[in-house]
């Protein structure tokens, strides 16, 4: 947020930064899974046994010298780079979803029936947010990352258990109220496709 309390969607120097650093990761990633495959065509190494006694082939060897790194780039991008920006999006969109809270789902309410097509106000909201996150910061993410993809799919995940915890604890709910709350659920599921 900016000093009048608006919320900014602009990305700061260091979120640049980590995002550069998630695409170097993430080539540096593909690069290390694809060398030993690359090594053994490039010297017909396929059926190659090594000196030792072992049956292993210098292809399954470098595939398994290489596992420690390739662990290591995984952490540090999802525990160093992307977790801390999917728990700041995370809290930004839950605390949109609180906002169910606040509108009222019994048989009286008057909101959206003439509009059956619409999401309810704090959903509304919800998406609109969701829209500028992943515009300013989600879509400049490496694309054909797995551990990107991972982090995506945890942010799923985590906005998910808030929805429905949220839409479990609201009262009352009737007829109306269902009606617009299963309304909500697919224009939920669907934004976060």
């Amino acid at each position: 947020k900016n000093g009048t309390g608006t919320a900014t969607w602009n990305r700061t120097v260091e979120q640049d930064h980590n995002i550069q650093l998630v695409g170097l990761l993430a080539t540096l990633h593909e690069a290390l899974s694809k060398l030993p495959e690359d090594f053994s065509k490039a010297n017909n190494l396929q059926n190659v046994k090594p000196i030792s006694t072992t049956s292993t082939s210098l292809k399954d060897l470098c595939v398994e010298s290489l596992k420690p790194a390739l662990r290591s780039l995984e952490q540090v991008a999802k525990l160093k780079l992307l977790r801390p920006s999917i728990s700041y999006i995370a809290r930004v969109l839950e605390s949109q979803l609180t906002l169910a809270h606040l509108e009222h789902f019994g048989d009286t309410s008057t909101s959206n029936k003439d509009n059956e097509d619409s999401a309810s106000a704090y959903l509304t909201q919800f998406m609109d947010y969701l829209e500028k996150i992943n515009g300013t910061h989600i879509s400049k993410w490496p694309k054909n990352s797995f551990f990107v993809a991972k982090a995506k799919a945890e942010l799923a995940q985590r906005l998910t258990r808030s929805f429905v915890s949220h839409i479990a604890l609201l009262r009352p709910v009737g007829q109306t109220g269902r009606t617009l709350l299963t309304q909500d659920m697919a224009l939920f599921e669907m934004s976060l496709s």
